[in-house]
């Protein structure tokens, strides 16, 4: 007789809580627009009482369905003294480059621009007295702070 009850109920609960799952998945989820960010010289938006997280991965929070405003297709922080330093992306470095990151009053630079990475770009930061400095290998993501400072060294003159 115990087991029956105790079979019962288990077998109510678990239709309980298929139903209120079906019912919450049935509601239209309807994604947010992008809102265009994107950093330039001077602008100290990215860092304020709210906001202190030079170095970290950007895109843990800029994502489709992150909690930051945007969702950056590259971002990262130079530290040190980056002045009017610039981020550019290539698809080869014998050709122009493709987007152009201006870092802001604290380092970081980001963008919500869309821009392929997947397969492969290379990526220079040009210093504020034109001295152009170019990672050695294509990178496949614009997180940029998802291996600088983590497992490689971070951005930094």
């Amino acid at each position: 007789m115990f087991s029956f009850s105790y079979s019962k109920a288990l077998f109510i609960f678990v239709l309980t809580a298929i139903g209120l799952y079906s019912f919450n998945s049935c509601q239209k989820w309807v994604r947010p627009d992008n809102e265009t960010t994107i950093s330039t010289f001077g602008d100290g938006e990215s860092v304020d009482d709210d906001h202190q997280y030079n170095g970290y991965n950007c895109m843990n929070c800029h994502y489709t369905e992150g909690r930051g405003t945007g969702w950056f297709s590259v971002a990262g922080t130079i530290f040190g003294n980056p002045g009017d330093a610039v981020v550019r992306v290539y698809n080869d470095v014998n050709q122009n480059p493709i987007l152009e990151i201006q870092t802001d009053a604290h380092g970081n630079f980001y963008t919500t621009e869309d821009i392929s990475i997947q397969s492969g770009v290379i990526v220079s930061i040009q210093k504020p007295n034109g001295q152009e400095d170019f990672m050695e290998d294509k990178i496949f993501t614009g997180q940029c702070s998802m291996c600088h400072g983590v497992s490689t060294s971070k951005l930094s003159f």
